[in-house]
């Protein structure tokens, strides 16, 4: 799966950096889109051999334990919803200009998962000898965590359907 995904991106990086693409906003989304799952692949394989090491106590370092789990999981989600976003602008990218859009959704998926590493920690499981990165959330942050997750991932989904939609509408119009 990480070969596959690193190939992917890399092609992706090299399609979307040429020049040509580069000239209108959907190049610009869709190279920050292609960085972005490159990451998220990386995170994501670094996450999955973590945990594999974690449970064979191979990482025992408690500094080092705290702060995967207070970023990798942010993280992955961070990566995700921004490219749900970025591929949503591309849909839209005639309506805001493109160096303004970036930032903004960095800056607002951020905020809206900076709640995630302020509610994890590690637990010592004594019976198991192994150390899990938990989260524990309020009643009302579990409502806004969940609310939060289904709007990165239904609102750039709905943008991006109905973009389609007027595409294809439009097409059979002429």
């Amino acid at each position: 799966m990480f070969i596959i995904g690193v190939i992917s991106g890399l092609l992706s990086i090299l399609i979307f950096r040429r020049k040509s693409s580069m000239m209108v906003g959907c190049g610009i989304y869709l190279l920050t889109t292609s960085i972005i799952s490159l990451l998220t692949i990386t995170i994501f394989t670094i996450k999955y051999w973590q945990l594999i090491f974690f449970q064979m106590n191979l990482i025992t370092n408690r500094s080092f334990l705290d702060m995967n789990c207070l970023l990798i999981d942010m993280l992955l989600k961070m990566f995700l919803s921004s490219g749900d976003w970025l591929n949503a602008c591309v849909a839209i990218e005639r309506a805001i200009t493109t160096k303004r859009v970036i930032p903004i959704i960095f800056s607002l998926t951020i905020l809206t998962y900076i709640h995630d590493p302020i509610s994890r920690q590690l637990f010592d499981d004594e019976d198991e000898q192994r150390t899990w990165c938990i989260v524990n959330y309020s009643f009302q942050l579990k409502i806004f965590d969940r609310f939060i997750n289904l709007f990165h991932f239904l609102t750039p989904f709905i943008i991006n359907f109905l973009s389609g939609l007027i595409i294809i509408i439009k097409e059979f119009k002429t």
